[in-house]
């Protein structure tokens, strides 16, 4: 009995130093194949019955996992790393600089995120240079000179320009324009004054707004 003792114990041991080599990064390589564990080690370590070193995720598939609670908790490991990943993709795709026209692109880098943040707001009426200018942590005065130097015109003249850009398009491509008339659709897009309308709006593509409208 004392040598059966002996040897249960030392088989044991055998079995705790083998499963104390297994990597702890990977949960699969501490599993043994559902037939058991042997008393003997290989060169790498691991038990001459476990499984081979395979990824986790293909041990589940090939149904190497007996355990269902140990099964359940790599299927919902594996889940998670799938939501963290498809969330990392959707932040990075989120926060990709979008691709800029050629007004933007020819502005020194730091003045591009300001015309980035001028396009998307460009319907608000509020829109102000200040804010503009607070977005990249420069002053007016700043931001006009690169606005000046890069593109031969100020925010506040983009601003107006790419507004009759976005009017004119609602006038040739939307019914709601055509229900609404000309005026309306200037108001959405900050301009109040009738004269002030006619005035850009000739200046910029040589013909009314009625004519843009009714062609």
């Amino acid at each position: 009995m004392l040598i059966v003792s002996k040897l249960t114990s030392r088989i044991a041991k055998r079995k705790s130093a083998c499963a104390a080599t297994h990597s702890r990064t990977e949960l699969a390589d501490q599993i043994h194949w559902q037939t058991g564990a042997s008393d003997a080690c290989d060169a790498n370590g691991a038990s001459a019955d476990t499984a081979p070193h395979q990824p986790a995720a293909l041990r589940v598939l090939t149904g190497a996992i007996a355990d269902p609670l140990l099964r359940a908790r790599l299927d919902f490991l594996a889940r998670l790393e799938r939501v963290a990943n498809g969330e990392r993709d959707a932040v990075s795709a989120s926060r990709a600089p979008q691709p800029l026209d050629e007004v933007g692109a020819r502005l020194p880098a730091r003045y591009r995120r300001a015309y980035r943040y001028l396009l998307a707001n460009l319907e608000r009426k509020d829109l102000s240079i200040r804010e503009i200018a607070a977005q990249i942590g420069v002053t007016e005065r700043a931001l006009q000179s690169a606005f000046k130097a890069s593109l031969g015109a100020t925010p506040t003249e983009i601003v107006r320009r790419l507004r009759m850009e976005r009017m004119r398009a609602d006038l040739e491509q939307t019914a709601a324009a055509r229900a609404d008339g000309v005026l309306a659709t200037a108001v959405k897009w900050g301009v109040s004054s009738r004269s002030t309308l006619v005035s850009r709006y000739r200046r910029q593509f040589d013909e009314l707004p009625s004519q843009t409208l009714n062609r």
